[in-house]
């Protein structure tokens, strides 16, 4: 009896996390690119930025002047938002259309 309820609690415990990983695949799936890329460009170009900076506020490093983080981050970011409003804009589309066509 015993046993059985301890299977039972490892099951649940392992099955949760994947759950979640897969649920977190469909929805990525269901994503158009133009948003995929948006949000991809957002965090590879504003990323390093926002982690010197952390670690700076930190006390961990000494970031000085981050002038390459922060062009990278100035080139990134409004190209991003950009391809993120249009991406949002055609998922909605494509959601609204799928909803129709059943």
């Amino acid at each position: 009896m015993l046993d059985r309820k301890l299977s039972y609690i490892h099951k649940l415990t392992i099955r949760k996390p994947l759950l979640k990983l897969i649920k977190m695949k469909s929805t990525w799936s269901k994503l158009h690119k133009t948003l995929k890329i948006g949000i991809i460009i957002f965090i590879l170009g504003t990323g390093p930025l926002l982690i010197l900076l952390g670690l700076d506020v930190l006390g961990l490093i000494d970031a000085g002047n981050a002038v390459g983080p922060g062009i990278l981050a100035m080139f990134s970011f409004y190209p991003s938002i950009i391809l993120i409003i249009i991406g949002s804009i055609l998922t909605y589309r494509k959601r609204n259309k799928e909803k129709l066509t059943l």
